[in-house]
């Protein structure tokens, strides 16, 4: 499964850059992305928490791909002694995906409009914990809405969610980042 694995995300990552290639990309700092988080949505309670990362993406309206690092704590809110269960889980984050991204209806950027992601994706994550599976392999989707204030600087509000195909868990986030778009300067 592990060899199987590996070709569909190469697979996934060669046609994301023949993609950008193909058209101009559009280079993205994620910088933050706060969001609230959980591991594992079948034991909501005991895997809840926060997370917040920074990221730099390249894409066009159809692909994107994406490098990211940050932190995930979470706690067993179940537990009489939460504050023994607190995790923090650092990690480092690529992912590719395929749909819509940062995009409206004409494909273009036009002050005071809305933008949406809609997109299938894929990736690999490494925790820095001594506890877990390090090396992580995760499928799902990522939705996002934001307004277009200008060119340059826009807020997301979004949900991602999938299966860690790793450990066999749902995961979710929700929250929202700030991101710059680089062409723009």
């Amino acid at each position: 499964m592990k060899g199987s694995l590996k070709f569909i995300f190469g697979l996934t990552f060669i046609i994301t850059s023949v993609a950008v290639k193909a058209q101009e990309a559009r280079l993205f700092l994620d910088i933050p992305g706060i969001y609230l988080h959980t591991s594992n949505i079948s034991e909501l309670t005991q895997h809840a928490g926060l997370g917040a990362d920074a990221g730099f993406g390249i894409g066009t309206h159809h692909f994107m791909g994406r490098f990211q690092g940050g932190t995930t704590v979470t706690a067993d809110f179940d537990s009489e002694a939460i504050e023994e269960t607190i995790d923090f889980q650092p990690f480092v984050r690529l992912e590719a995906g395929a749909g819509l991204w940062r995009t409206n209806g004409n494909k273009c950027a036009a002050h005071n409009s809305n933008a949406f992601s809609a997109m299938a994706k894929g990736g690999a994550q490494y925790l820095f914990s001594a506890d877990e599976d390090n090396l992580q392999y995760t499928l799902g989707v990522e939705l996002g809405y934001f307004r277009i204030r200008d060119f340059k600087n826009n807020m997301e509000i979004f949900l991602d969610g999938g299966l860690n195909l790793t450990t066999e868990n749902l995961y979710v986030n929700f929250g929202f980042r700030h991101f710059i778009n680089l062409r723009a300067y």
